[in-house]
């Protein structure tokens, strides 16, 4: 097992490398994406799982925005602001995701298909 920074990816290496529940926690969320973005094979897909919710404040007026908003205080924009981070929080939604995915390089965002109530996932291509 390696544990290592996960900006400080292998160039090139991998068809598929994914993330649950990370990025919106990141420090530095672009600079990680950037560096899966280059540890990608050149026809790699990264699959990104964030939290289902909007990054329209309204829109997250239901039971489960009212338990991330909750979560997302107390962990995770602590945890990245604690850093020096960017401090996104768990309610980033789908557009601060893709301008994330555009700043670290990507030129493919789309959400796939799936109806989940608490997960969304993304295919992220370079």
């Amino acid at each position: 097992m390696t544990v290592a920074d996960g900006t400080e990816l292998p160039e090139g290496r991998f068809d598929l490398v994914s993330t649950f529940d990370v990025v919106h926690d990141s420090v530095d969320p672009v600079g990680l994406m950037s560096a899966i973005r280059g540890a990608l094979r050149e026809d790699g897909t990264y699959l990104m799982l964030e939290m289902n919710a909007s990054g329209d404040v309204e829109e997250n007026r239901n039971p489960l925005g009212k338990f991330l908003y909750n979560v997302s205080t107390l962990y995770c924009m602590t945890t990245s602001l604690a850093h020096g981070g960017a401090g996104i929080g768990a309610c980033m939604g789908q557009e601060k995701a893709r301008e994330l995915a555009y700043a670290a390089g990507f030129t493919h965002f789309r959400k796939l298909p799936i109806e989940e109530p608490f997960s969304v996932l993304y295919e992220l291509k370079a």
